[in-house]
């Protein structure tokens, strides 16, 4: 079966610009993602650099570990980049100049032996840190930086290969928070049948409690009501939503109205 591609087109924006968060949440589960870009025009200057697609990473800390394409353009020069995060340290590298108005591929794979990112466009190869080893990337897909307004430059087009692109399964914001008598709820979407639960962490990183799988029905909505079957201290945790897969694995469901779209801080009360 020939794979699908998922086509986007992405404005230019300001760089002063606010951004929005995308409407559409996916998760990827795979050792290699490509993406085709089409700079269709020069945009203003923009030194600091704006991402592109990406994935983030290692199930037991998302949001430290990803990879992405990014770009930045200074005196009309279209930069690709490569950029990383590796348990929270972030990483750049230059993929070389990019020509407007001609189609640029890239690719983001795990290295054979799983301990580094390889970025590779059709001149370079760059490899950076991976924050953990496990043979495929769990994780969310990233979201170019759209931004809030649109620039009159022109705009961006990406296509990216949807191998090992799983979605959308995503939670809302647990309800209420604070949290005040060990019972809150969710309303959780998934796109196919899907075992899914959620991990309760404290503020040294320690999981404090993890609730049963829930099965999903794809395609609908569906509100969970959670009660904490275990004694929390009063303080600020994170709600982490995973899906478990058939395999065993687990994979880091989406949290779309978080600040960083893998997990929900929540206020225990008790």
């Amino acid at each position: 079966m020939k794979t699908p591609l998922l086509i986007l087109v992405i404005p230019f924006l300001s760089a002063s610009s606010e951004a929005t968060p995308s409407p559409t949440v996916r998760l990827f589960h795979g050792t290699e993602m490509k993406i085709r870009f089409e700079f269709d025009s020069p945009a203003q200057d923009t030194p600091e650099l704006r991402t592109l697609y990406g994935f983030s990473d290692c199930p037991n800390q998302p949001s430290v570990n990803r990879a992405r394409f990014a770009w930045r353009n200074q005196g009309g020069m279209l930069e690709l980049m490569a950029s990383s995060q590796e348990n929270g340290e972030t990483h750049s590298e230059s993929l070389g100049l990019i020509e407007p108005n001609r189609a640029a591929e890239g690719s983001i794979a795990l290295s054979s032996d799983r301990r580094h990112y390889v970025f590779k466009t059709e001149k370079m190869r760059v490899e950076m840190a991976r924050g953990c080893t496990d043979e495929r990337a769990f994780g969310v897909v990233l979201q170019s930086d759209s931004g809030g307004s649109r620039d009159a430059s022109g705009e961006i087009r990406h296509l990216v290969n949807a191998t090992g692109i799983l979605g959308p399964v995503a939670a809302s914001r647990p309800f209420p928070n604070p949290i005040t008598a060990g019972r809150f709820s969710m309303n959780l979407t998934a796109h196919a049948p899907t075992a899914f639960f959620i991990r309760l962490v404290d503020p040294m990183g320690r999981i404090a409690w993890e609730s049963p799988k829930t099965i999903l029905r794809g395609g609908e909505q569906t509100r969970i009501l959670y009660e904490i079957d275990a004694f929390l201290s009063r303080g600020t945790y994170l709600i982490y939503p995973f899906a478990a897969l058939s395999d065993g694995s687990i994979l880091p469901a989406a949290a779309p109205d978080s600040a960083s779209g893998d997990a929900y801080r929540v206020l225990i009360a008790n």
